[in-house]
């Protein structure tokens, strides 16, 4: 199955395409209308705030500066976008960062691109964006390119720092992580990190095999934001609630035995149906089993990546 759109209506459709991957049915599948989702608002420090809507998590730090923000969810909630950024910010936003090209964190480049918000994002993010973008989640997502006016205008390679509203913000860069583009945004003065969706506190992660993702890299990635963190660090994932370092923790040693298994059994010889059959996700099932990519899928995936030859050099 494949949609296709030009960035409109893809809340409702990115969520039923992620039912269909948990197994349920076209017929059971009830996806949520973008028109009656409302952004809940937390505060997490003085000026840094987040914005839950209907796609990827968004913050917001405020100040004299006007507002920088990270990530802008999917099209259809651009309208209420500018009215919870009016909510929490006296000032219009100035900077806008991506943590990768997914529509449902870029869906609302163009809207505040139009208000004057500069864009910021990695290379990748620019170069995805520019050309028919293909995502596949089990089914194939196909978006049509960007506007202009929805663009990084600035964009870099391993990460940059900014300087606004008396904070001090680091974007880095993660090679072939959830996809080829990600990058993770910490606040160092205030102690937060957001990581995009190389963190969902909502179950297993989607690697972006087809757009240059790898669990490896995603793993790789998670240990360097460990490394700025300390116990009191506030952790915002790309999709699902607030967590602490220690969660942070958890996901990756989760995700490091997951990988250490199944690459244990492809070095056997076994096949997929027989790594399935071993059931290395079995203790994790509860906790992170229950988001849009289900048990099967992402040993499957692993499996797939671990699977592969081996490029030389």
């Amino acid at each position: 199955m494949v949609f296709s759109s030009r960035r409109g209506s893809w809340a409702s459709r990115f969520l039923l395409a992620s039912l269909c991957l948990a197994s349920a049915t076209l017929a059971q599948a009830q996806a949520p209308d973008s028109a009656k989702i409302e952004y809940r608002i937390e505060t997490v420090s003085q000026n840094l705030h987040v914005l839950f809507g209907a796609g990827g998590n968004i913050a917001v730090l405020t100040g004299p500066d006007g507002a920088l923000v990270v990530d802008s969810d999917v099209l259809d909630m651009s309208p209420k976008l500018r009215g919870a950024l009016a909510m929490v910010s006296d000032k219009p936003a100035r900077i806008l960062v991506n943590t990768h090209f997914h529509f449902d964190h870029t869906g609302g480049n163009p809207s505040l691109g139009r208000s004057g918000a500069v864009i910021v994002a990695h290379d990748n993010v620019r170069k995805r964006l520019v050309a028919r973008q293909v995502i596949n989640v089990g089914t194939e997502i196909v978006m049509e390119p960007t506007p202009p006016e929805g663009l990084p205008v600035i964009t870099f390679e391993n990460g940059l720092s900014l300087h606004v509203n008396g904070e001090d913000i680091a974007v880095n860069h993660v090679k072939h992580g959830h996809t080829d583009s990600d990058a993770f945004v910490f606040f160092a003065r205030a102690n937060v990190l957001h990581t995009g969706d190389l963190m969902m506190s909502i179950g297993y992660p989607f690697v972006d095999a087809g757009n240059g993702g790898t669990l490896s890299g995603l793993i790789a990635g998670q240990e360097r934001m460990l490394a700025l963190c300390n116990e009191n660090t506030r952790v915002i994932p790309g999709h699902g609630s607030i967590v602490a370092k220690a969660e942070l923790q958890a996901y990756h040693d989760m995700l490091l035995t997951i990988w250490q298994r199944i690459g244990g059994l492809v070095k056997k010889g076994r096949s997929l149906e027989q790594v399935q059959s071993a059931n290395p996700t079995r203790e994790f099932d509860e906790r992170w089993g229950k988001g849009f990519v289900s048990p099967q899928l992402f040993v499957q995936r692993v499996f797939i990546e671990l699977a592969a030859p081996r490029k030389k050099g």
